[in-house]
């Protein structure tokens, strides 16, 4: 008997969005998708075989920074793709999230501190170490990390000044330089601030920067346990949309039933801003665990969604006045609300450094080397993992030849979104 499970999966005809698999499974086990076959496992054969064989890979390593195999099969004169995606040892991105295989389902996986916080409280202590003293230490506990190096504050600067803007004096002017030419520091004289920042925007207590055993230390805390931190979580990560889920699931129900007490129509718009934020916040369970697909599918509230949903009634939110307007909101919020998100979002400041100064040097038609070497960057893999594909994802540059994206003609030219960026970043040097 045929058996579709978290590491295989089947698909009858290919779309960039299952690309999303292929970053899950690269963050689990590995595993398989095949492409020309419906969802019983039998084999209805694609057209497009030989064309997909070579765009696939493209795709795949572009965006997602890997190389997996595609294999051409046959079945009864009908041809169809076997992707087979190897497991890596390092966390894979597709549009800047991190996926993970999940039962059938995919999540994106949340992180105990802030990814952008860690890494710049680490570049902090390498660039502003005393390298006549100690080695830098980080020590990881079960409610903090402390990140410490020995070395002092300059003159007249305060640990009170790190937490404003303030001038940067580094104590070791020429590593900051490499590692400002690398991308690794964006600006100077914000690190101490964007690790204030991150923190803030995932909902953890402020980090405690102080002087101690000769050196500065920064700790950053985990978000503290307890139903105010589900609640917390809950509205700033996914708003009210999971509320209104928790609300309506008084029993066991399957999906069909919920949107309809949610008076939702789109299945995909449900399953991806309701069903997997709910599952992935831990606030509800499937009733077949091992079958996500199975018929007999229901949903309930773990205890975790159960103390939540007492916490949300007592505040007597009424259910139906959060349901209504969504059927119509369902349509447009995909089409416009993220479409907007995309387009103002990321142009308002939600892009990396490396990319930043992508489209800062970025005028016309270039090739990879041209801008590389605008960027006095030597290593072609950093250059295309840290600058040209994070670009391309957010959708700021583009191929002239997307078709052919190893054509040694290929050029990189910016997108209207891309254009409206680099105007903000140079009226923002004007100020």
């Amino acid at each position: 008997m045929k058996n579709e499970n978290q590491n295989i999966e089947w698909k009858d005809k290919w779309r960039d969005e299952y690309l999303k698999w292929v970053c899950g499974f690269a963050n689990a086990k590995g595993g398989k998708i095949f492409i020309g076959k419906n969802d019983k496992g039998n084999v209805v054969g694609i057209d497009n075989a030989k064309k997909l064989m070579e765009d696939i890979p493209n795709k795949v390593q572009n965006q997602l920074g890997i190389i997996c195999d595609v294999n051409l099969k046959k079945e009864k004169n009908k041809e169809y793709l076997e992707i087979d995606v190897k497991p890596y040892d390092v966390p894979i991105s597709y549009h800047g999230k991190y996926h993970f295989s999940y039962e059938g389902l995919q999540r994106i996986e949340q992180w105990e501190y802030p990814y952008e916080a860690i890494r710049e409280a680490v570049i902090n202590a390498i660039v502003h170490k005393d390298y006549m003293g100690t080695s830098v230490q980080i020590s990881v506990y079960d409610d903090k990390i402390i990140i410490w190096n020995e070395g002092n504050l300059p003159d007249n600067l305060t640990v009170e000044d790190l937490k404003k803007k303030h001038s940067s004096r580094p104590h070791n002017p020429i590593l900051a330089s490499a590692f400002f030419k690398g991308g690794l520091i964006e600006a100077w004289g914000r690190g101490t601030l964007k690790i204030m920042q991150e923190c803030k925007k995932a909902g953890l207590p402020e980090p405690k920067i102080e002087k101690t055993s000769g050196g500065i230390s920064v700790t950053i805390f985990k978000k503290r346990e307890g139903t105010t931190t589900v609640a917390t979580t809950v509205t700033t990560t996914v708003t009210t949309t999971v509320e209104k889920l928790v609300l309506v699931l008084a029993d066991e129900l399957k999906r069909e039933k919920i949107q309809k007490l949610l008076k939702l129509k789109n299945k995909n718009h449900f399953i991806k801003n309701y069903l997997q934020p709910a599952i992935t916040l831990g606030l509800i369970e499937m009733t077949v665990l091992d079958k996500p697909n199975s018929r007999l599918q229901k949903y309930r509230l773990t205890e975790k969604g159960k103390e939540l949903r007492k916490d949300l009634l007592a505040k007597k939110i009424p259910v139906g006045e959060q349901a209504s307007g969504e059927a119509s909101g369902e349509a447009s919020g995909e089409a416009s609300g993220e479409a907007s998100g995309e387009a103002s979002g990321e142009v308002s400041g939600e892009v990396s450094g490396e990319v930043k100064k992508v489209i800062a040097v970025l005028n016309g038609e270039m090739d990879r080397a041209k801008i590389q070497h605008l960027l006095q960057l030597k290593h072609d893999d950093y250059f295309r993992l840290n600058y040209i594909n994070p670009s391309l994802k957010c959708g700021l540059i583009e191929m002239i030849y997307p078709n052919s994206p190893k054509s040694p003609k290929q050029k990189y030219r910016l997108t209207e979104k891309g254009k409206k960026l680099k105007k903000t970043l140079e009226n923002n040097e004007r100020k």
